[in-house]
């Protein structure tokens, strides 16, 4: 089966009302959106929902958004339905669906000091990042790989980041193989899907309001 990926960006919907459309959702994720003070950090989360509602109608599944709640690690999910992982950088906003656990990790790609943040990646990955000829790049595809990859797991940014390397796009994590693809969706951010078989297709499609 084939992992979807539906995007969209914040940007081409500036004139998105949040009232207008928080009735389209369970009344028990309104506070996900609302408590943030800032409009564009509402706009962000809502686009997300938006897109789990246009996915769950496509499904005939809409009566199942009603079950959305969040495990022991904080991750959405909702029960009875496929699995599914958001993510978003700045204007970019990014959901993946699959039948089994996916993660998904999209980074906007900015001058940053790496060598404030190198030490915390595996030895492996560090030399990786310091030969390489474009190190601002190749910091945010390590970044994102070990994002998605502890995402899927389910557990995100809880383990020892240095446990463990994500140079190779196939690797053994907890005695589970997880397979990395980067996806493509804009060079100005770096995005990766990890899911657990190399046989998934990923079909990106763009989400309009």
């Amino acid at each position: 089966m084939a992992i979807q990926l539906l995007y969209c960006f914040n940007n081409e919907v500036d004139g998105l009302v949040v009232d207008e459309y928080l009735p389209l959702l369970p009344i028990s994720i309104h506070t996900e959106i609302t408590r943030y003070r800032n409009v564009n950090d509402q706009r962000v989360r809502l686009l997300a929902r938006l897109i789990i509602h246009h996915a769950l109608k496509r499904d005939n599944a809409l009566q199942l958004f009603n079950k959305w709640e969040r495990d022991n690690f904080n991750k959405p999910q909702i029960a009875g339905w496929k699995f599914f992982n958001i993510s978003h950088s700045k204007t970019l906003v990014t959901v993946a669906f699959g039948d089994s656990p996916v993660g998904i990790d999209v980074e906007k790609i900015r001058e940053i000091n790496i060598d404030d943040l190198i030490g915390q990646f595996h030895p492996e990955e560090r030399e990786y990042i310091q030969q390489s000829g474009d190190r601002l790049t190749t910091f945010y595809q390590i970044w994102a790989k070990k994002e998605a990859l502890l995402k899927a797991t389910g557990k995100g940014l809880l383990d020892d980041l240095t446990s463990f390397s994500c140079v190779d796009d196939t690797l053994l994590y907890n005695n589970q193989r997880w397979f990395l693809q980067r996806i493509a969706i804009d060079p100005e951010y770096m995005c990766y899907v990890c899911m657990d078989s190399e046989d998934e297709e990923v079909v990106i499609e763009e989400f309009a309001m």
